[in-house]
Formats: structure tokens, sequence, C-alpha cells
């Protein structure tokens, strides 16, 4: 971390504003990639303004000390031993519950070992333990897909930055969008389900969409994103579907929720999808969301939350700097 009256070296060459010298854009700065990441397009929703700290000007926010797993930490191990699990072929075909778990706990025990050895704190075999439950409460949520009709096909499918596969109808041409799937079925009807681990309870719509229920708008585009990252896979299917497989603190809300959105609502999404990659493309950084977004801590000092002599947000072309 920088010093007291340092900036930050990833900064050194912004402009900063008037004033109390908030650091605003520059026409010249650009988002240095011609692929946006499905995760990035919710960032840039949340705010375009830390998009560009994160993203172009390659903010990151370091800790060495952390004692526990924290919300990411604790996701991805769950997600970890869900990959090893679904990456053994008998078993992610596997209908019989009790052995579905016996397995779940044991990779749980390997990744505990493999990455705290036997010097784990105990708030973190305490994480473990609920992680755990988790993975307990899933495994007839898995058994009873399987059963349905279900099978896994793919696990971590990655479309990568420069594969340039998924193309962006953006002016211009030549933008492109990657990530990577968690996992995806296939359904003995030719249905093809493209899905995303979540530790959380949130169900599709309520992450994907906010504000009233006639009026609802975009606020994440990651499912609709995997409808295009779909066509990369190479599975015979006749449609394809999307959602989550939830892993919940309440166990009872563990399973697969897919996704109901109807036509119109996933065109909405499209065209959403095409105006945030042509705004990023175009360098539109300014201004900052008027609410901070969650979990973003981290920037706080930067864009001047809770500073009693904070700077104005100007949004005059003369301070959008790349926004104009």
């Amino acid at each position: 971390a920088a010093g007291p009256g340092l900036l930050h070296p990833a900064l050194i060459a912004a402009r900063p504003g008037s004033g109390l010298g908030r650091i605003v854009p520059a026409s010249g700065d650009q988002y240095p990639h011609s692929s946006l990441s499905v995760t990035a397009f919710k960032s840039y929703l949340a705010c375009p303004y830390r998009f560009w700290l994160n993203h172009v000007m390659k903010l990151r926010d370091l800790d060495d000390k952390a004692l526990e797993l924290d919300a990411a930490r604790f996701g991805t191990m769950v997600h970890a031993v869900l990959e090893r699990f679904g990456n053994e072929a008998e078993l992610r075909d596997c209908a019989d519950k009790d052995q579905i778990r016996r397995y779940l706990g044991g990779f749980l025990d390997e990744y505990i070992q493999q990455q705290f050895g036997d010097n784990a704190r105990r708030t973190v075999a305490i994480q473990a333990s609920l992680a755990r439950r988790r993975l307990e409460a899933f495994a007839p949520r898995h058994a009873e897909r399987v059963q349905e009709g279900w099978t896994t096909v793919a696990i971590e499918h990655s479309v990568g930055r420069e594969d340039h596969k998924v193309a962006l109808d953006v002016p211009g041409g030549g933008f492109y969008v990657h990530g990577r799937i968690d996992r995806v079925d296939v359904h003995e009807d030719g249905r093809l389900a493209v899905l995303d681990y979540k530790t959380s309870s949130k169900v599709p719509d309520a992450d994907h969409r906010k504000g009233p229920r006639n009026a609802k708008s975009w606020v994440n585009l990651q499912l609709p994103l995997y409808r295009r990252l779909a066509s990369t896979i190479d599975v015979p299917h006749s449609s394809v579907v999307t959602g989550y497989a939830l892993l919940p603190r309440d166990p009872t809300r563990a399973g697969f929720h897919e996704a109901q959105w109807d036509a119109a609502e996933l065109e909405e999404a499209d065209e959403l999808a095409i105006h945030v990659a042509t705004s990023v493309r175009r360098g539109l950084f300014w201004p900052p969301s008027s609410k901070p977004p969650m979990y973003s801590d981290a920037l706080a000092g930067i864009c001047q939350e809770g500073t009693l002599n904070a700077q104005a947000v100007v949004t005059s072309s003369e301070s959008e700097g790349g926004a104009s």
C-alpha cells in the first residue's frame, strides 16, 4: 500500500481533478483489451468509474494478513470441491445421494489438507465444517437431477480473452466476450443447461434485475452472456437454458434454479451488453455511481466516500476525461 501522501503507482500518470485532487479518467484512457469478461459487465453497470480504477488502471487490494476465509475464498473452496467432483465421470452421473455426500466430504478434506496442512486455524476449520453442511445439502439435489435425466458434460468450460469466439455487435466490430462456465448439463430431451455455482441464496432473477416488479432493470448480465458463450460448447442440443446451482447457508434452498426470463427480457439484456461494450470501447468511465457498489471498500478512499470535504462530482465535459 502507498504511504501517507503518496499516490498509488498505477495512478502516477493519471490526471487529478481540481480542488482536493479527485482522480478522474483522462481522454486518452482506454480499456486495453478487445474482449470483456462476463463479470466485468456487472462491474461497469455498478460504477463506470470503479471499472476504470480496476480494469484500466489495474488497482488491486493487497492483504496478506487474512486469518480466515473471506466470502471469496470460501466460495473458491466450495467451487474447488465441486470441480473435483465434476471431473470424476463416474461420480457426476451418480444418483446415490449418500455416495455423493461421502465423496464431496472427502474432496473437501483433501482440499483443506492441501491448502492449509495440519496448521489450519480454528476459524478455517469451522468454515470448512460450514462448507461441509452446504455440500451435504447439495448432494441429494444433484442425485435428483441425475434421476431427472440430466448429464454433466463439461466442468469449467472456458472461453479465453484471446479466443475471439463470441463477438458483440458493437460499432467498429472486433469486440468480444469471454468467461468461464462452472458446469454444463444436457438433458435427455435436448436442453443444454449452462450453470453457475453460488454459495449465496439469490435465485437468478433476484441477482440479475432490480426495481419494481413491472419495471426491473438489469444490473448483472452473467446468465444472458452465458447463453452467448454456450455457442462454443460442442455438444448436440436443441435449446439453451441457464441457471444457478445454489449451495447457500439455508439447506432448504440448496439445488438448481433455472432462469425464467422471456424473449423480450433477454433481448433487453443483449442490448444492454452491447451498450456496455460500446461505452467501454469509447472510454466512458465517468461519473462514478452515486451509490457505492457493495464490497467496494478497497476503493473508498480514492472515490472519496464518506469524506467530509470530498470534492463534488463534476459531470461537465471538462472534467469527464474519457467520458467526453
